[in-house]
This record gives C-alpha cells, sequence and structure tokens, in this order.
C-alpha cells in the first residue's frame, strides 16, 4: 500500500472507532452493560489512540526531518501508539474490572518502557560480515 494510502487508512481508522468510542460512552450505563460492550469500549479506546498518537507522531518526525516524505518514520510512530494505546486501554480496563493497583500498573509501564528498550536495541545489534 502507498503511503497516501496508508496515512489515510489510520485516519479512517481514527475517526471510526472515535466515534464509536464515542456513542459506546455516552450512551452505554457502564453497570448495566454486558461483556461485549465492554471489550467493544476498549477496543475503540485502544484502535482510537493508537491510530491518533500514530499520527501525530509520524507529522511530527516528518516536521523535524525537513518534510522529507518518507516511509521509515510510519513505523516507529505506528509501534509507539500501538505501546501507548496498549498501556492505557489495559490500565483502564484493569480499573474497570477493579483489580488494577499501583503495583501492577507500575508493573505494566516498565514492562513497556522495557519492550521499547528492546526494539530500540534490536536496531544496533545486526551481524558485520565479520561474525557471519
Amino acid at each position: 500500500m502507498k503511503l497516501r494510502g496508508t496515512l489515510f487508512s489510520i485516519f479512517s481508522l481514527w475517526l471510526c472507532t472515535l466515534g464509536i468510542w464515542i456513542v459506546i460512552l455516552f450512551n452505554i450505563d457502564p453497570d448495566q452493560a454486558d461483556k461485549l460492550t465492554f471489550i467493544a469500549f476498549v477496543a475503540s479506546l485502544f484502535l482510537w489512540l493508537s491510530s491518533l498518537h500514530t499520527l501525530i507522531e509520524y507529522f511530527i518526525r516528518i516536521r523535524t526531518n525537513k518534510n522529507a516524505m518518507i516511509f521509515t518514520p510510519l513505523t516507529i510512530a505506528s509501534r509507539h501508539g500501538v505501546m501507548t494505546g496498549l498501556t492505557v486501554s489495559l490500565l483502564l480496563a484493569l480499573k474497570l474490572l477493579h483489580i488494577l493497583n499501583l503495583a501492577d500498573a507500575i508493573l505494566i509501564i516498565i514492562i513497556i518502557a522495557v519492550s521499547e528498550l528492546y526494539f530500540k536495541g534490536k536496531h544496533y545489534d545486526k551481524p558485520t560480515a565479520a561474525q557471519k
């Protein structure tokens, strides 16, 4: 898929999931909701935050790279968006289930941060010709 098509898909995903999340937020009573509604709420929040963070970070990276339209920052921005969305939606889901405490929240944030450090360090771990 071309870059513009990918960005349009991410924007469309953001717009649709924002609408779904707002409809669920204002029209559903959380005390009367079933499990499917709860899953739809958290999933739409995850997709909404992930796509929003991806778009914002991608355009910030493009602006700092002197408006060069390159595809590489999109993968990094999408990874950061997924990690941010996963963190927020997981913490909210655990809080809504009444099983979140401070130790669990800190542990989840540390795991997400360490996984980002893994991906950042993976770039420099390429074998050289002498190691092959």
